[in-house]
């Protein structure tokens, strides 16, 4: 097929043979967009190429990653062990980096985007805005603000505690850097959501977790879960998580009685 070129069925001739071959939804999906960075999503957003990827989705669901979580209390009576004020820079990154996730439900990628000048901080908490495009950015589609909570009921694993501790630590480390997560090795530069992932495998692998098994990603299925599990309404952890209003990847699974609004964050802490 000639990218350049491709009409609705040549595209679809793709798919097709692509499906055959054994291509999960994701990895069609995967194809799709990569098309529509080519050719517009004109082409794309056909309704026969919508109801080819609705055919697939009823022959080859998408399975979920983990059949599974693991309980944050785990990773979190390990950090509580990792006092601000006397830890290293690099313990003090990890310790952030995984209360941020757990936190906040969000996409490592969110995390390697989180900028200091978008930080606010607040008597009871820390906003975090998002301007930056994401994965999930699209036209119309409210940017994120993470709410991190000033969490007393146990100050050692206080999310916004944590954050300004490491701001204080890193202001005279900074130099061109506006991301938030910088390295804790000179130059101290940005990092890449690998870099983030590889810290939340450090904290997880140190926690006893199984991180053959578990990702770093697997903080935001934990994350979701817990909250799920302790009555967090499905709007209060699609809105912490970042999901659409339509979208069904966590409703599908979790759907709890209404309770209180914007608790996401204490709700997962306090496991």
């Amino acid at each position: 097929m000639n990218v350049y070129s491709a009409s609705v069925p040549d595209i679809l001739k793709f798919f097709t043979t692509q499906f055959k071959k054994g291509a999960t939804h994701t990895s069609l999906n995967s194809f799709r967009a990569a098309l529509t960075q080519i050719l517009g999503p004109e082409l794309t957003s056909d309704f026969r190429i919508k109801r080819f990827f609705k055919g697939v989705h009823s022959l080859r669901p998408t399975a979920p990653r983990y059949n599974y979580t693991w309980d944050p209390s785990i990773v979190l009576t390990y950090v509580k062990s990792m006092s601000n004020e006397t830890l290293s820079l690099q313990d003090l990154t990890y310790k952030l980096a995984i209360l941020i996730a757990l936190a906040t439900g969000q996409r490592v990628q969110t995390l390697a985007n989180i900028e200091v000048e978008n930080i606010i901080i607040n008597e009871n908490r820390v906003e975090v805005k998002i301007p930056k495009k994401l994965k999930t950015s699209t036209k119309g589609r409210i940017q994120p603000t993470l709410l991190l909570p000033f969490f007393n009921q146990d100050k050692k694993i206080c999310p916004a505690r944590t954050l300004i501790e490491y701001l204080n630590k890193t202001k005279n480390l900074r130099q061109t850097s506006k991301n938030l997560f910088i390295t804790f090795k000179k130059p101290h530069k940005d990092v890449t959501s690998q870099t983030i992932s590889r810290w939340l495998k450090v904290i997880l692998r140190k926690s006893g977790l199984d991180t053959n098994q578990f990702t770093a990603h697997s903080t935001r299925h934990a994350a979701t879960s817990a909250a799920a599990r302790k009555g967090v309404p499905y709007d209060s952890i699609r809105l912490a998580a970042g999901w659409s209003e339509k979208s069904s990847v966590f409703a599908n699974h979790y759907n709890r009685p209404l309770l209180q609004k914007d608790n996401f964050a204490t709700t997962v802490l306090s496991c």
